[in-house]
Parts: structure tokens; sequence; C-alpha cells
């Protein structure tokens, strides 16, 4: 399969530079005694990194059209060290974004985008998935051979897939009574419709033409009961942007979007489990096919992933002299593309 290859949104905008500590790769940062010792001097290093290069900005300007830079990861600091530290590495923006305000020179050029990907939640504790797993007489593995053979893929944020070649139906009801489980799903592939289930109910996701549908079965799994007062609770079918605008101050906003959506992806797992705002699963190490241990470590102080409220709302906010005001009641992120594209079209 040939690889695509990406496409910069700023190409074709003359000379452009892309400066900044991302993030750290380095997973020692999340280890304990590690992620203080790695951690805090990566995250003093981005701190410097950023006062230099914005500092010099005026200079870089002298040699680029555009600088594209990126300050050191807030998601980082906040899985790390918290608010805390999140609020350290912000206010030295803020301190540095004034710095080049008051900047004769770049005043008139300059245009300022602040967004985020993703929303944090604070982090209350592991929920053991592989022991609930053992105890009803799975084997967690990395290759699928027997019906109870379980293959676990996660990254240590608030979701996790299940590929198994056991009824998903079986799966779902176990998870389904913990508390710690926001949400578990699975595609029916009988009628391509996809069930969700958790301590709230039992649900049904499935699309009519360009409507995407939730059909409770027992209960209201995703908590919507109080926002459809008026439509036929048990059957709603709404466009995607009806379904943000209608759910976007819910537990759960855009929900049913995403976990039909994410079943329409071939590798996607049988199962998938999006854990309750708090939650996230053990670290787990499969060697030669079999699960040999499971640590509380790595860990985290904040957390994401999930489809809880305050895991997925992010914001933007922009301005500048050749931004044009307006108010958005809301986007997706992928909306985020467009809208960077017809801003540089504007001053092309």
């Amino acid at each position: 399969m040939k690889k695509e290859k990406h496409k910069s949104v700023f190409k074709g905008y003359g000379k452009a530079l892309t400066v900044g500590l991302k993030e750290t790769k380095d997973a020692g940062a999340y280890i304990p005694p590690f992620h203080v010792i790695c951690g805090l001097f990566l995250s003093k290093l981005g701190i410097l990194v950023d006062t230099v290069v914005i500092k010099n900005t005026p200079y870089l300007f002298n040699r680029y059209d555009s600088v594209i830079f990126s300050i050191f990861s807030c998601d980082h600091l906040l899985h790390s060290y918290g608010f805390k530290g999140l609020l350290t590495s912000l206010k030295n923006l803020d301190k540095n974004l004034g710095y080049i305000i008051n900047n004769k020179k770049l005043k008139d050029k300059l245009n300022i985008f602040i967004f985020s990907d993703h929303g944090n939640s604070v982090l209350k504790g592991k929920f053991e998935i592989q022991k609930v797993l053992k105890e009803n007489g799975y084997h967690l593995t990395r290759y699928l051979n027997e019906k109870k053979d379980v293959a676990l893929v996660s990254n240590l944020l608030n979701y996790a897939f299940l590929y198994t070649k056991d009824n998903p139906e079986n799966i779902l009801k176990i998870f389904s009574k913990y508390h710690q489980i926001g949400v578990v799903a699975y595609k029916n592939k009988k009628d391509n419709s996809v069930i969700i289930s958790n301590i709230n109910g039992r649900a049904k996701i499935f699309k009519d033409n360009e409507k995407i549908c939730y059909k409770t079965e027992n209960g209201d799994p995703l908590e919507y009961k109080n926002y459809f007062k008026e439509e036929n609770f048990t059957d709603i079918r709404l466009t995607k942007d009806e379904w943000i605008e209608k759910t976007l101050d819910s537990r759960f906003p855009y929900a049913v979007v995403r976990l039909y959506e994410v079943f329409e992806n071939k590798n996607c797992g049988d199962i998938a489990i999006s854990f309750d705002n708090g939650y996230c699963p053990n670290f787990s190490f499969t060697f030669n096919g079999r699960l040999k241990f499971t640590s509380k470590w790595p860990t985290f102080l904040y957390n994401h992933g999930g489809l809880e409220r305050d895991q997925i709302l992010s914001f933007l906010i922009a301005n500048g002299e050749h931004i044009k005001s307006k108010k958005l009641k809301f986007a997706k992120l992928e909306d985020l593309y467009s809208i960077f594209k017809n801003y540089f079209e504007d001053i092309r």
C-alpha cells in the first residue's frame, strides 16, 4: 500500500519555519522516579526554548514569511504535573506573547490562534480490565486462536479496544455493570448497527440515509432524555450537526456519531470501551502471546480520550489585524483545517 504524502496547510504561502518542542516521546517521563527527573528537565527545557524562540521572532520574520511555533506540550504537563504544571507553562507563554505584542515591528503582522484538540479530566484511579477478563474465563493474548482469547489494545488513555473470537455480546454484558465504565460498545454485523451499554441501560445506533439514529432498548445509556423533551425520545434520528447542537451540554456530546463512526474503521476492535471520568486501564505487558504482568505505573494526574464532555470539548480563539470577526456556536475538530485554510486564502 502506497503511503500518502502529507500536504501541509502552509504549502504555497512563502517560506515557512516550524519550530518548538512539541512533546517528549520518552515513555520514561511518565514512570516514577523518571517522570520527576526527565519530566522536570524537559518541561524546563521546553519553557527555555519557548522563551528563546519567541523573543527572537522579530529576527525570524526577516527571513521567513510564516513562523509556525509549537510551545512545549500542555498535554504532557497536565498528564504529569496537573493543572499547576500547566499554569506555569501558560503564564510563561502569556508573558512572552506580551513581549511580541508590544514589539512595534511585529504588532501589525501578528495574528494569534489559540486552540486545543481535546479536554481533560482528573484521574481518580485505574480499572483492572485484565483482572475482570481473567475472572470471567478469558485469556489475554496477542494472537486469537481460541474462543476465549482476547487481545487488549490500550495506550493508557481513557479508552481501550478488545479483539476476540467470542460473541462480543458476552463481553459487553460483563463490563456494562461496572460504574467505572462510561460506555461499552460493539458492532452488530447482522444489521450494521452499534450496540452500546452501561449501568444506565442499553441502546442501538444505526444509520438511516444521512441521519444517525439512537434507539433505546432499555434505560438511557447516554443520558439524553432531558435534551429531547419534544422528540420521540426512544427513537431519535438526526444529522451530524444536529447531534452536536442537541447534545453539546450533555454528559456525552456527539457520542452517537463518534460511536457509529469508530466502527467504520476496518481496524477497529470488536469491542470499544470508553472509561468513566477519572478512570483508565492498567498497563499490561504481553510476551510470546501471553499476558506476563500488569502494573499501576505509568500513571497520570489528568487524562483524556473518553466520550465524556470534560474530555472532548475544546476551544478556538483568534485575534489579529487580518482576522475577520466571527462567532461559531460549535465546530468539529476537523473543521479547524478549513478555518485555517480560509484565513490564509484571505491574506494570500
